[in-house]
């Protein structure tokens, strides 16, 4: 059997908590703006945030807060998000982010997922928070509670820390359970490549949620290295441009519409960005044209990673840099490429469905057995979903996705719940959504409906998009005699995916 991995690479695999992991070194920079935000000009220093850390975990302690209870947080990206997700660490809760662009309707349903006690909301997003909450106590993310800690943090390396959403392999909402020791495998992964390994000197852009996994690793990797992250509340990409020249930013995570922007929008002449060494793109697949372009026109590395909700980073850029690879695999963890007709294990060069494991590994979907052993099976390899192949000297790329997950602008969009909620419809008989490519936001969901009475497309799309999350709403909805199924009854979504396609393609050519 072919196992793939990178030798050249170690893993510090030495469990350990995650604020510690990401805090511990703070006394070193105690000289140094930990998080500051661009918006507003608020800033927090790297010994005082983990000093309030501490004192909002005493202060969560003193308000009942026990070991293992589960505590949403709902807030954009700003400096009340490290302190939050550390004191609550610290306490020796497990902090559930949520994406503050979910409707009350998706956030109630989140906190019924996560078995939420506590919920914390920023200002922006604390009548979303009220109005969704069940029984849980909210708290402003800019008053939580504080106490003088008395004792030493609760917790255990092998104990919950996060709870990720994410929507696997069949298309419906769950969260990814992940411990202290998993995450921290994952800080350590993504610090190992040369890229990628970030130190003080650096200054990282916090424009990628630190709710969602890409973005809490770069943050948490960035606090331990004691380089500095600047944030943005919501991204607009002048305001971008602006903080990275302002600020002098070195390191940009991004998703494929920032880096086709940073190719081609002519705002970006207008402003300075030689700061730059690194774009890091990830979270849906980039145009290998769209990765050259940025890199020769920003003169500094551009590349692709490659990761998952389920156990962060997979792979990172890597030198020598090839364009349209995902990079080389992360230290510690192993691959296969199966064929999905025969199950036999491939080797280089060859094409099947990519299959990992490794100590960042979730601990599965929580409360759903069902889910995480379709998922990871009984040897521990996490079932990708993706068609991938490996080259002769072990850089990955990825062929095609194998799950029915549309990335729109970076967020994952399950078709399932589009599905549930068209179905919900009264005029809608039966539905189907599928991606269609789209230049600005990488994909866009599609409705194709069969109806059982008269009803506007646009009508439809917009009753949709009063129940769900902004980037989760119909580009379109596209009327049909019967939506395709075959004699089970079993959606063939590919049918429709295709044509998708081939309307692009069309359109390209005209």
């Amino acid at each position: 059997m072919t196992v793939f991995r990178n030798d050249d690479l170690h893993l510090d695999a030495t469990p350990a908590l995650l604020h510690h992991e990401a805090l511990d070194g703070c006394g070193r920079w105690s000289d140094r703006v930990a998080v500051l935000d661009a918006a507003t000009g608020s800033a927090v220093g790297h010994t005082e945030l983990a000093q309030r850390s501490q004192r909002i975990a005493a202060g969560l302690r003193a308000r009942g807060a026990r070991r293992g209870d589960v505590i949403a947080l709902v807030a954009a990206n700003g400096t009340g998000f490290p302190e939050a997700m550390h004191g609550a660490l610290a306490a020796g809760l497990t902090l559930a982010p949520a994406n503050p662009l979910l409707t009350a309707r998706e956030l109630g349903a989140f906190l019924r997922l996560v078995g939420a006690r506590f919920v914390v909301a920023d200002a922006a997003s604390f009548v979303l928070a009220r109005a969704a909450a069940s029984g849980q106590e909210l708290f402003a993310l800019e008053a939580l509670p504080e106490a003088q800690p008395r004792v030493a943090s609760d917790g255990d390396p092998g104990d919950l820390a996060l709870l990720m959403s994410s929507s696997g392999t069949t298309g419906l909402p769950k969260s990814a359970a992940h411990t202290h020791t998993g995450v921290v495998a994952m800080l350590r992964a993504f610090g190992s490549f040369p890229f990628t390994r970030l130190t003080p000197e650096d200054v990282v852009a916090g424009v990628i949620p630190f709710a969602d996994i890409f973005g809490s690793v770069v943050l948490n990797a960035a606090l331990h290295a004691g380089a500095r992250v600047v944030t943005l509340p919501r991204f607009e990409l002048e305001a971008f441009l602006a903080m990275v020249e302002q600020h002098r930013v070195t390191v940009v995570p991004a998703v494929p519409p920032l880096a086709r922007a940073l190719a081609v929008h002519p705002l970006v002449d207008r402003y300075d960005l030689s700061s730059l060494r690194l774009v890091l793109i990830g979270a849906a697949p980039c145009p290998t044209e769209v990765e050259i372009a940025c890199q020769e026109r920003l003169g500094c590395v551009v590349g692709q990673s490659f990761g998952m909700s389920e156990l962060g980073p997979i792979s990172l850029l890597d030198e020598p840099l090839r364009p349209g690879a995902l990079g080389r695999l992360v230290p510690g963890l192993e691959a296969v490429v199966v064929d999905r007709e025969d199950g036999e294990r491939l080797g280089a060069g060859e094409t099947g469905e990519l299959w990992v494991r490794s100590p960042q590994l979730m601990a599965g979907y929580l409360g759903d057995e069902t889910a995480t052993a379709a998922t990871i099976d009984a040897q521990g390899w996490l079932h990708t979903g993706d068609l991938a192949t490996f080259d002769d000297d072990g850089y990955l790329y990825v062929v095609d996705r194998l799950k029915e997950l549309i990335k729109v602008r970076g967020y994952q969009v399950a078709p399932a719940q589009l599905e549930a909620e068209l179905a919900a419809h009264p005029a809608v008989a039966d539905a189907a959504v599928v991606p269609r490519p789209d230049e600005e936001a990488g994909e866009v969901p599609v409705a194709y409906v069969a109806l059982r009475e008269p009803a506007e497309p646009a009508a439809i799309a917009s009753w949709v998009a009063g129940r769900v999350a902004p980037y989760k709403r119909l580009a379109d909805v596209i009327v049909v005699d019967e939506v395709p199924r075959n004699a089970t009854g079993k959606l063939l979504r590919r049918l429709l995916v295709e044509r998708e396609r081939e309307r692009t393609n069309a359109a390209s050519t005209v």
